[in-house]
């Protein structure tokens, strides 16, 4: 009888249901369409991106060690004057050359080819995209990421103004280094790292990667990668929105399938 009226009491008394809100989607872009310009538009403001439909947004950059190679040949410099003594010489030197020639009953000599310079396979320079968003302080950026190259680094970041002269958060990976993966502050451009993940993650895998980072209302911020936690630091310099999402390649052959902010409530 107590069980039965302390039931009946618990179910009168129970609270009803709180409705949890939906987090608010503030960019999604899977670049199906084969386009960065429709729906989410993005602007190249550095370098090269295209649509690959293997990889979804894409960007390769060479390795920088090689530096950039030169766009045209160098003119070649002018003969120097000969002394009239050497007149003779260039005579016969003509005549002897005219004698040699196939044409005229002579045997050709193979000429010796340049070799062949390096080719790259990237561009030198380094490449940024940027779309433009109302990105709350408190939010989350999910990104799908491939990397074919371990050499240089790709950058995601939220920023407040401008990627050069704003302030903002960027998320680093550097393949091939003790700490890969680097969350830093950014101020006019000055990056400084708040927290670093040391975990040996490695991305030229040929499999496709998820990374999430979150940061809520306290300004505490955590990455995960497929699921790893591997960053956890809170920093409360910044709290107001960010009006801009932008993605760096630093030097590598990067492929982002698809980019998702939402709203941390």
């Amino acid at each position: 009888a107590l069980a039965d009226e302390y039931e009946g009491l618990a179910q009168t008394q129970a609270p009803a249901p709180v409705a949890v809100p939906m987090a608010r989607r503030v960019l999604q872009d899977d670049f199906r369409d084969g386009n960065f310009d429709r729906g989410t538009v993005w602007h190249i403001t550095r370098g090269r991106w295209w649509i690959d439909n293997s990889v979804g947004l894409r960007s390769y950059v060479s390795d920088q060690r090689y530096g950039p190679q030169a766009s045209t040949q160098p003119e070649p410099a002018p003969a120097p004057n000969r002394p009239r003594d050497d007149l003779a010489e260039a005579i016969i030197s003509n005549i002897l050359d005219e004698m040699l020639r196939p044409e005229n009953g002579g045997s050709a000599q193979p000429q010796p080819q340049p070799a062949p310079q390096p080719q790259q396979a990237g561009d030198s320079l380094p490449a940024e995209i940027v779309a433009e968003a109302n990105i709350p302080n408190a939010f989350t950026l999910r990104l799908e990421l491939t990397s074919r190259e371990r050499y240089g680094e790709f950058r995601a970041g939220v920023y407040q103004v401008s990627t050069r002269n704003g302030w903002g958060y960027s998320l680093a990976y550097t393949p091939g280094t003790q700490t890969p993966l680097r969350l830093m502050r950014v101020s006019r451009g000055q990056h400084t790292v708040i927290d670093y993940g040391d975990d040996a993650i490695i991305f030229e895998d040929n499999t496709l990667h998820v990374i999430e980072w979150r940061r809520d209302m306290n300004g505490r911020m955590t990455v995960t990668v497929d699921n790893n936690p591997l960053i956890s630091v809170t920093d409360r310099h910044l709290r107001d929105p960010f009006t801009l999402v932008a993605l760096a390649n630093q030097g590598g052959d990067y492929g982002v399938r698809n980019v998702t902010i939402n709203e941390v409530r």
